[in-house]
């Protein structure tokens, strides 16, 4: 929710192991949160520096052999599945990371890398799409 509006609502998260049977049900194990401002410089680029600015969560489960660490950005909201053992092999089946995406919001979509974007409603859109996906809720919200 974000002032009174869902932007993101119930949505499934995880993977399927073709080896094991993760649990359904899953507890949170601990939280650690951070806050990050700083900046970074790229190897090349129209500028020499660039603000890192976010705060972030890393979400550590019991009996899952991975994390979900969350950044929040004024700029939106990321997020990536860490692994904890580096050196163990895992097979993943299936990746269960869905969004659940109100069907009103319009969405701005390409259909390959370099295509034109457009702008559909979510409710419209039929095929997988290239990302990164901007998804428009009002004239002032993004």
């Amino acid at each position: 929710m974000f002032q009174g509006q869902e932007i993101v609502g119930k949505s499934g998260l995880g993977f399927e192991f073709s080896e094991k049977v993760v649990p359904k049900a899953i507890a949170i194990k601990e939280i650690i949160t951070n806050s990050v401002n700083t900046k970074w410089k790229p190897v090349y680029g129209e500028k020499n520096e660039y603000p890192d600015v976010y705060n972030e969560a890393l979400v550590n489960f019991n009996g899952l052999d991975y994390a979900l660490r969350i950044r929040v950005y004024n700029e939106g909201v990321a997020f990536r599945y860490e692994f904890d053992d580096k050196e163990k092999a895992v097979k993943i089946f299936s990746e269960e990371t869905e969004f659940n995406i109100p069907v009103d919001a319009s969405a701005w979509v390409s259909s390959r890398a370099q295509s034109e974007i457009i702008k559909v409603k979510v409710s419209e859109i039929e095929e997988a799409k290239e990302r990164p996906i901007l998804l428009q809720y009002s004239e002032s919200l993004f």
